[in-house]
């Protein structure tokens, strides 16, 4: 384990987007982050966003770190940027500025500019790249890409990526390979750990099945959003017969939600579904704990964005990390990152992007076979450590915080 307190404390300028942070897989890694450098660091922090509500750069109270708040046109205006650093006495030698996502990327040339000593970090979920929506860089998504590639390579020290499929897809792009770190996972272990009292575990799960007393729980947790393939996991289990069924747990929100109701009735599943809308990220590991398989089954989509399209797939899949760290098998599709986290097999059931008769398949083998989820859910169990927020964090240190 790394030993932080040897390294001399420094101020971590942690920059994440809208404030006050909404629900988000990007807000959840800036939470944990924040929380870690407190909590396990001799660093200070101080964390800048921006809100559409403010015009000019405020201080917030009711948080427990040191929060500023800058309007969007920040984001455009290095400017201002450089100002608010300079006022708090920023050593580009001794400080480093850790970009949470690609919203500030117009500002990485003057920053480095205004102190030529300067770290930058940058996180990359792998999505937001490949989309490239800085439109006043490039009419077309290429332009934007090229603008986005050149920054990177010129300013960015370090560039962090969630998976070897998000890997190569930025070399591929033309990013040095120098500058990219890969760190997989990010997972709150002490919450997302099976429960091992079973009564308390039935409790839990009879406040789920009611009014059914005895039935197989499959939860997906997930944006309601096309490149989930929840579609496909609805056909798959019309596939199943009644001994094979589950109780589909469906917690998220988003466009494809009413959809989803709808092919559910049309299947057939509408008693065996339930669309239970956003929960809380505090409680949110209850139904991991509940669940006997997890599954959301990632699709490849092409998307159109203004002067071109991209493909966009589950790049790693933070709620598959969940299930394994609590100790749930997974099904779900060989698309991105995902088989970096689901080994076939082994703590899962992978099946072809699309494949309904495939993902049918795996959903019966495990509901035939409680002993093939008890094993993957031991070989599940045994790599937990691997994917939580303190391994992934105790990663980035070396990389992030080296001292002249």
């Amino acid at each position: 384990m790394l030993l932080f307190f040897m390294r001399s404390a420094m101020r971590i300028f942690f920059f994440i987007d809208y404030w006050p942070m909404p629900l988000g897989g990007m807000e959840t890694h800036a939470r944990a982050y924040i929380e870690h450098i407190q909590t396990h660091t001799a660093h200070d922090i101080e964390v800048i966003g921006f809100s559409d509500n403010t015009r000019q750069s405020t201080g917030a109270t009711n948080v427990p770190y040191k929060l500023t708040i800058l309007p969007k046109c920040a984001i455009h205006t290095p400017d201002m940027l450089v100002h608010m650093l300079r006022a708090k006495h920023f050593s580009g030698v001794h400080d480093v500025l850790f970009f949470n996502s690609m919203y500030w990327i117009e500002t990485f040339t003057a920053l480095k500019r205004a102190f030529p000593s300067v770290r930058i970090a940058l996180r990359s979920g792998g999505n937001d790249i490949m989309q490239a929506h800085i439109l006043s860089r490039g009419d077309t998504c290429a332009q934007r890409r090229a603008y986005i590639v050149r920054t990177v390579n010129t300013c960015v020290d370090v560039l962090i990526v969630n998976s070897t499929f998000v890997r190569k897809r930025f070399r591929h792009l033309g990013i040095a390979q120098s500058i990219m770190h890969l760190s997989r996972g990010g997972v709150d272990t002490e919450r997302f750990r099976p429960v091992r009292d079973r009564q308390q575990r039935e409790r839990l799960r009879a406040s789920l099945c009611t009014p059914y007393t005895d039935c197989r729980i499959l939860l997906s947790v997930c944006r309601l959003v096309p490149f989930k393939g929840l579609d496909v996991l609805l056909a798959a289990r019309a596939c199943l017969s009644p001994r094979d069924q589950y109780l589909h747990i469906i917690a998220g929100d988003g466009p494809d939600r009413a959809a989803l109701q709808r092919s559910a009735a049309r299947l057939g599943l509408t008693d065996t579904t339930r669309f239970i809308g956003p929960v809380d990220t505090s409680i949110v590991h209850r139904l991991y704990q509940a669940a006997d398989v997890y599954s959301h089954t990632p699709l490849r989509k092409r998307v159109s964005v203004p002067g071109g399209s991209y493909i966009h797939t589950e790049t790693m899949g933070r709620s598959f990390c969940e299930a394994l760290a609590t100790g749930v098998p997974v099904v779900a599709t060989e698309v991105g990152g995902v088989p970096e986290v689901v080994a076939h097999g082994v703590n899962g059931i992978l099946a072809r992007a699309g494949d309904v008769h495939g993902v049918a398949r795996a959903l019966r083998q495990l509901a035939r076979s409680p002993h093939t989820r008890n094993t993957m859910a031991r070989n599940a169990l045994a790599q937990r450590m691997h994917v939580s927020w303190h391994t992934l964090f105790n990663a980035y240190e070396p990389i992030i915080c080296i001292q002249p």
